[in-house]
């Protein structure tokens, strides 16, 4: 049993990279367990459930409260040692806990899922973050990355390996009837563009550069409206924002939702202006649907696979509207580039099972 490690268990990029693979995973020969530091969402731990595996909450991590979160996986460690692998999705806090897994005798991997654009940090945060990542490649025996860029970033000098954030790529094929209805059950009619953002509520999201094109699209045109799906901490200020710019009218804000591989078929561009990213699940999604995506120039160009990506400057909102605005481009099936690249879950599940059978195998020799 590998025993994943999340802050949360909210649905963002990494835990769904996470249960696409779970999902396709032969379960007879590797199983998933769960440790979140918050209170799950009640439908993922169901599917957790149902798919076999077992969801654990440990205390949430603070400096003053260190001796009894190390007395926890201490515990935890002990009362389950059918957790041979611990797999952490959650990489600030492996230095903490991944000591006591060397002590019991676990192998440990450390998943790097982010680029941090190192200049959006004060000198401060920036030597913590440094001595966070140099703590995390010690200790760690197995090292992920979603990208060579993220990799490169968490273990500069230590090797890891690429595990693409691989998704079901049928879900997401293009389906102009499916788009009809979609569309009109959000009442948007074909002359009006339709921009979705994916992404939980948070200031890597870069919500106020998106106020910022809502802007610039507001003094073009009226026809086009925003969907935002995602939860998050700044949800209410931005919708605070979006209603004092009178921006509310055009933008919807629908937390975190389930169906975004129908809303991709409804959208015509899909819209990144993140401050740093590893290699987002919905910009692979989006590409999976046939649709153009704009991204910010700061973010890795391996976020374009099938050539549908394009990449801008943040700050020039301007720029970006006129792009929304644009005419695109017919959508066209991309299953087949999608998954040569190496994001087709169902190929990708059984490299993944067998590098854990690998892993345990090595590790339970010593």
């Amino acid at each position: 049993r590998v025993l994943n490690v999340f802050a949360s268990l909210d649905r963002g990029g990494s835990l769904s990279m996470c249960m696409n693979y779970y999902r396709h995973l032969n379960r007879s020969k590797v199983q998933f367990d769960f440790v979140t530091h918050s209170v799950p969402l009640s439908d993922v731990k169901d599917e957790i459930i149902s798919l076999g595996g077992r969801v654990f909450v440990a205390p949430r991590y603070c400096a003053y409260n260190h001796a009894s979160y190390l007395k926890w996986w201490s515990r935890h460690l002990q009362a389950h040692p059918e957790h041979t692998i611990i797999h952490g999705h959650y990489y600030t806090i492996a230095f903490a806990y991944a000591p006591v897994a060397k002590h019991y005798g676990r192998c440990r991997i450390v998943h790097s899922h982010n680029v941090r654009a190192g200049k959006a940090e004060g000198l401060g945060k920036r030597i913590e973050l440094g001595i966070v990542r140099r703590l995390t490649a010690r200790n760690s025996d197995v090292r992920f990355a979603c990208s060579d860029a993220a990799g490169r970033w968490l273990f500069p000098r230590a090797d890891y390996r690429v595990v693409h954030n691989a998704i079901e790529i049928d879900r997401f094929r293009y389906d102009s009837d499916v788009r009809k209805r979609v569309r009109k059950n959000l009442a948007i009619d074909d002359r009006c563009k339709l921009m979705l953002v994916v992404g939980n509520l948070s200031r890597q999201k870069n919500p106020s550069g998106v106020v910022s094109i809502c802007q610039a699209l507001v003094r073009r045109s009226n026809r086009w409206r925003l969907i935002w799906c995602g939860g998050g901490s700044l949800n209410q200020e931005l919708e605070q924002t979006l209603k004092s710019e009178g921006l509310l009218d055009y933008c919807s804000l629908t937390g975190v939702r389930s169906d975004i591989d129908r809303l991709l078929q409804a959208a015509d561009v899909f819209v990144m202006p993140s401050l740093h990213e590893g290699l987002s699940v919905a910009a692979v999604e989006a590409q999976a649907a046939g649709l153009p995506c704009l991204l910010a120039d700061t973010l890795d160009r391996a976020h374009d696979i099938v050539g549908l990506c394009t990449f801008l400057p943040l700050g020039e909102w301007d720029m970006w509207a006129d792009a929304i605005l644009s005419d695109c481009t017919l959508r066209e099936d991309t299953a087949a580039k999608i998954r040569a690249a190496g994001y087709d879950v169902a190929l990708e599940a059984s490299i993944l099972e067998r590098t854990y059978v690998e892993i345990a195998g090595e590790y339970c020799r010593f």
